[in-house]
């Protein structure tokens, strides 16, 4: 069976951050380094936009009672 976040574009990108600051020494993000590091955020937000985008057509789940 595969790894359930195999195919998921929001972990994909969440892995890829946490990658990349586990890369960096100490951990830290300098100015040298931001500008990829932010272009990894901006990949993440993305997958999230095209998550959220398709979701929107979807109808809303019945509400549980209380």
């Amino acid at each position: 069976m595969a790894y359930l976040h195999q195919n998921d574009p929001i972990a994909q990108a969440n892995s890829a951050i946490r990658r990349f600051i586990e890369s960096l020494p100490g951990g830290r993000i300098t100015p040298a380094v931001r500008p990829e590091y932010e272009q990894l955020v901006r990949d993440y937000f993305a997958a999230v936009k095209h998550r959220d985008e398709q979701r929107a057509d979807e109808p809303e789940p019945p509400r549980l009672a209380a």
